[in-house]
């Protein structure tokens, strides 16, 4: 049983807010799951990289490969190429966020049944994203 630093005993919400110093190890929460099965065990996610980084990956090689694409091209190349495929937030994301990838303009076109205007995307230079 886990207590605080003045001798109190913790209650089992606090216990689980509180992270294992190895974060691969589960945490031990005192009581009963709700099926009876033991002790309840919490995984915390153990990823060093980002949740997207194969996406992100996949964007660059795909406009090293193209030049330039727009919103929608990208989107559907990630959806063909990975089975889970990626929401459109998710690729907004990733290529407003990294600093790889540049806005080079707009295009208004005809995407999926209807007129839209979208960003064109590519790689930023080497001058630009080298330190200063």
């Amino acid at each position: 049983m886990r207590t605080w630093q003045d001798g109190r005993i913790r209650s089992v919400e606090a216990i689980a807010k509180t992270r294992h110093p190895d974060r691969n190890q589960p945490i031990l929460v005192e009581g009963t799951q709700s099926q009876g099965h033991g002790p309840l065990r919490w995984h915390w996610s153990v990823d060093i990289m980002s949740k997207t980084n194969r996406l992100r990956e996949e964007v660059r090689s795909f406009l090293e490969q193209t030049g330039s694409a727009n919103t929608v091209e990208i989107f559907d190349h990630l959806n063909e190429r990975f089975r889970w495929g990626a929401t459109m937030n998710q690729v907004g994301n990733i290529l407003a966020k990294d600093t790889r990838f540049d806005k080079i303009g707009h295009v208004r076109g005809q995407f999926r049944g209807s007129t839209y205007t979208v960003c064109v995307w590519g790689l930023r230079s080497l001058e630009a994203h080298a330190p200063i």
